[in-house]
């Protein structure tokens, strides 16, 4: 392991990273056998379709645990920025190489994009 704390990270770097990937296999585990306990048979057994579930529920809690406010706000920064900025710098590309543009300026373009196409086109590309 040495060879591998050299060449990725520093040897304090490393064990916090071990550390924060077991404490996360553990959240899943847990959870794993939270969700089994409700969905064993009366032979304490699950099928292949509640062991599924199970895991899906383990993965999930384990995940939403582990978000932060910082993820969340980075969530929200790209629906609700990020995503429409884009939409409106495409079509602004598009429309810029196009022989005769229909936009003429950026709240010109904003306008006549939100009437002709509608509002909802700004956040198309997260669906």
């Amino acid at each position: 392991m040495d060879q591998y704390q050299k060449v990725l990270l520093g040897k304090e770097e490393f064990r916090n990273f071990i550390r924060n990937k077991l404490i996360f296999f553990l959240k899943r585990f847990g959870a794993f056998e939270e969700f089994k306990k409700y969905a064993v048979d009366e032979h304490g057994q699950l099928n292949t379709k509640t062991r599924l579930l199970c895991g899906l529920g383990a993965g999930v809690s384990a995940f939403l645990y582990s978000i932060n406010i910082k993820f969340c706000f980075q969530l929200a920064e790209a629906v609700f920025v990020v995503t429409p900025m884009e939409t409106v710098k495409v079509k602004f590309i598009h429309d810029q190489r196009s022989a005769k543009p229909n936009y003429h300026g950026f709240f010109h373009g904003v306008r006549q994009i939100i009437r002709t196409e509608g509002f909802y086109l700004f956040f198309l590309p997260i669906f």
